[in-house]
């Protein structure tokens, strides 16, 4: 069909976006995005109604059929994308969500992690995973078994938002490897699902949904085409995780051994290698890769643009106002550093974050407090790649995702990360969007990319600035002993607790 288009979903943890591209050139033709509404609270609730969250998708999918106007019944091919991590409890049978969705960032249950990494040894996680403990998942699934035990039953089903929106356009039950790891159930040598730490916490192996194989496709079913406003029968893709599908788009983009770096709700680190183990420190989720040969490395920062966001308003006056101050210097006066780990448990309570602020003044100002976290931001984010000596002069580092479409950003990621080349798209909203489409089109994921230039002087600036703040996490960490968690025992080089 000569007015052929498809159709990519890239739902995220903060908003779904929606993309249309042409089937023959992949060139995009209309897109759209809109915000998720998360239910928060300071006692780490972060949540989303699964019901909200189908009608998000389905608003998305309307406007784009509306920008799209005749060439809307050419619709040939749907890909979805989405974040990992999430979690509830559905009926296997009819979808519907018994429970709210929780997000990968919901630390309620993360108080139960402790208790079910003690019932094995160390080395019996990093065999399964090449991780130092289980995945959050399981204590998402234990927490859920005690706050919500009247919705188990043989019907109970666990999964998050791929699964859930899968299952909803298709009407079959199908999970993405990435969110198997970050339930804990995926055995990464033997690239299969593992019944024994779902055992752990009460869990059965039937309780999860089956792993995609490949790049495989089911028909829409009718009352999808109903609900979206389409024709059945049209095959779908996925679900993948979103930053699998991103990588698609940035191997497209810049060749497959690009370091492809998301820079959304969390900022992450996605490569190829051929050779386990991953780097050891830090959280890693270790996928096949879905081009090619080698396995995918999704190394997490446990920080990202909740954090910016709060910055640039509590302290910045708004996004543009925040960019314009960190356009005339992004870096703040010596020895102010932020400590930007918001959405990360509070070590020393209940609730709250772990974010922090030292070497504040008198003449501290609020520019410069925004400077900080912005910063330190941006640090952390560069401590993710001192394991990985290979990511110089022979690799392209290419930066997508909201806070890449901010120019200071850009520029001291780019001086952080020298002499590698680092790269910028300037229609990186589209890249989730267009690497679940890439079965139909690879094409469809291709980025325009453009380099960042800096100078030698603003390079020396942040690695020097960059050095103080990574002594002061490791300070803290040795400080604070075995109060310190992940993230600030990274600095101190010892294993996450």
């Amino acid at each position: 069909m000569a007015d052929a288009i498809f159709l990519g979903l890239d739902v995220g943890t903060s908003a779904v976006k929606a993309a249309a591209f042409d089937a023959r050139s992949g060139a995009p033709l209309a897109w759209t995005t809109q915000k998720v509404a998360i239910i928060s609270r300071s006692d780490g609730t972060r949540e989303v109604d699964p019901k909200n969250l189908l009608n998000t998708v389905r608003r998305c999918v309307r406007a784009v059929a509306r920008e799209t106007r005749d060439r809307w019944r050419a619709l040939s091919g749907i890909g979805l994308a989405a974040q990992g991590g999430s979690g509830c409890l559905m009926n296997r049978q009819t979808g519907l969500a018994r429970t709210p969705m929780q997000l990968w960032n919901d630390w309620r249950p993360l108080r139960r992690w402790s208790e079910i990494a003690a019932q094995r040894p160390p080395s019996y996680w990093r065999d399964l995973a090449y991780q130092d403990g289980p995945g959050a998942g399981l204590a998402r699934l234990m927490w859920l078994r005690e706050h919500d035990s009247d919705a188990w039953d043989d019907q109970a089903l666990y999964g998050g938002a791929g699964e859930y929106l899968y299952f909803h356009l298709t009407g079959r039950w199908r999970q993405d490897v990435g969110n198997a790891l970050q339930i804990g159930c995926y055995d990464v040598a033997a690239n299969r699902l593992t019944a024994e730490p779902l055992l752990l916490v009460g869990a059965r192996l039937e309780n999860i949904a089956s792993l995609r194989r490949g790049h495989e496709t089911h028909p829409l079913s009718d009352a999808a085409a109903r609900l979206l406003g389409c024709r059945p029968g049209i095959p779908v893709a996925g679900p993948y995780m979103d930053h699998e599908a991103g990588f698609l788009a940035g191997a497209t983009s810049a060749g497959t051994d690009v370091l492809q770096c998301s820079l959304g709700t969390a900022w992450v680190v996605n490569f190829v290698k051929f050779r386990l183990p991953p780097p050891s420190d830090g959280l890693n989720l270790v996928l096949p890769a879905p081009v090619g040969q080698g396995r995918l490395i999704v190394r997490v920062l446990p920080a990202g643009s909740a954090t910016l966001d709060w910055a640039k308003s509590a302290w910045g006056g708004g996004s543009r106002a925040a960019d314009r101050i960190l356009a005339e210097d992004p870096l703040p006066h010596e020895g102010l550093i932020g400590l930007p780990w918001l959405t990360w448990p509070n070590p020393f309570g209940a609730s709250g974050g772990a974010g922090g602020l030292l070497g504040v003044g008198a003449h501290t100002t609020r520019d410069d407090i925004l400077r900080a976290y912005v910063a330190g931001l941006c640090f952390a984010f560069r401590h993710l790649f001192e394991p990985m000596r290979a990511y110089g002069r022979n690799r392209v580092v290419l930066l997508t995702g909201g806070a890449s479409r901010s120019a200071p950003i850009r520029r001291l990621l780019a001086a952080l990360l020298a002499p590698a080349a680092v790269r910028y798209s300037a229609t990186d909203e589209l890249a989730g969007a267009g690497g679940s489409v890439w079965v139909f089109q690879p094409k469809a994921s291709r980025l325009p990319c453009r380099t960042v230039r800096v100078s030698a002087g603003i390079v020396q600036r942040s690695n020097d600035s960059y050095e103080r703040f990574r002594s002061a996490c490791a300070a803290i960490s040795a400080g604070l002993g075995d109060a310190a968690g992940w993230p600030l025992n990274a600095f101190s080089g010892r294993a996450p607790t």
